[in-house]
């Protein structure tokens, strides 16, 4: 692997973190809450959820990092690195040169054993529950 950071990446750094999931069990879910001041001291938090609730697989192995962006997921195609749309990038680069501070927080994580920590502000166990459910019982219909 190379050492050279790509554009891509480059270009969404400002808006991304890694999440390493130090745990020896997979994670199936986790809500990251991204807490940001504008300039006139107003508050924001937007929930962002990480989740396969289809069949509750794996969405960071156990010891394994993931790339976290605000503007969208960064995709591989034939090898090639798929930047978000333009014009999520530009949205986000206007947005940030509103906030004056953005922190990036976990709400909440599952684990594939079904154990979870967190606040779940975002109620992302309700949801995982809900979308559990809902699989289930379009399963025996």
């Amino acid at each position: 692997m190379s050492s050279e950071t790509s554009p891509e990446l480059a270009t969404l750094a400002p808006f991304s973190v890694l999440l390493w999931n130090r745990s020896p069990q997979p994670l199936i879910g986790f809500t990251v809450v991204w807490v940001s001041t504008a300039k006139d001291g107003m508050v924001k938090r937007s929930f962002q959820i990480f989740a396969d609730t289809s069949d509750l697989k794996s969405v960071v192995a156990a010891d394994a990092t993931e790339f976290i962006s605000l503007v969208g997921a960064l995709s591989q195609y034939n090898g090639s690195l798929v930047m978000p749309a333009q014009s999520r990038v530009e949205s986000a680069m206007e947005w940030l040169s509103e906030m004056v501070s953005v922190s990036i927080q976990i709400d909440a994580v599952v684990f594939e054993d079904g154990s979870a920590l967190g606040q779940d502000a975002g109620q992302l166990l309700v949801r995982m529950k809900s979308a559990a459910a809902a699989e289930r019982a379009s399963t025996r219909a």
